[in-house]
């Protein structure tokens, strides 16, 4: 006899008695080494599914972080030299950034007060400028700490931002902007 049950698998069953314990206990052993067997097959199958999505994952994490966008691309330091019209609420004054090797730069008329030519380093698309201090002829020191950001909308439209600030016989904050001329 062939019985068909829920495992969709095949039993064959050679002798059958009603009321016989014996008999179907070895079919009731026969059925459950077979689901068994099922759960088994199955497990197997989640394992190796979970190991190739696991797998597929990872990679795809690996690509996508190896990219990069271009916002992330940072300008060469040469780019800050150059001159820069600043216009501010009570002059106008030329900016002047020059390129002293490396990641070296020097500014001249920094905020339009500053004869002496101001030190800067830069790191990306920002000037660092370390703090200096500087003495006039009088004996009067003024102290100055800053950075400043290169923003380029296009080939020909570069903004540098400052923002600074000055200590000594006087403490303020302060920042302006001037496009490359």
């Amino acid at each position: 006899m062939i019985f068909k049950h829920n495992l969709s698998c095949y039993c064959t069953v050679i002798h059958c008695y009603p009321g016989s314990n014996s008999r179907e206990k070895g079919f009731v052993v026969l059925i459950r080494n077979q689901i068994k067997q099922s759960k088994n097959f199955k497990m197997k199958q989640s394992v190796s599914l979970f190991k190739s999505t696991s797998l597929f994952i990872i990679t795809s994490l690996f690509f996508l972080a190896s990219c990069s966008k271009d916002k992330d691309m940072v300008s060469p330091p040469i780019s800050f030299a150059g001159q820069y019209q600043v216009i501010d609420d009570f002059e106008t004054y030329v900016l002047k950034v020059e390129s002293k090797g490396a990641n070296g730069f020097q500014i001249k008329e920094f905020g339009g007060f500053l004869n002496a030519p101001l030190n800067a380093e830069s790191k990306g698309n920002t000037l660092i400028i370390p703090s200096q201090t500087f003495t006039n002829p009088n004996g009067t020191k003024i102290t100055i700490v800053g950075t400043g950001v290169l923003e380029t909308k296009d080939s020909k439209d570069d903004t540098i931002r400052f923002h600074y600030s000055v200590s000594g016989f006087s403490n303020y904050n302060g920042d302006f902007s001037g496009k490359r001329k």
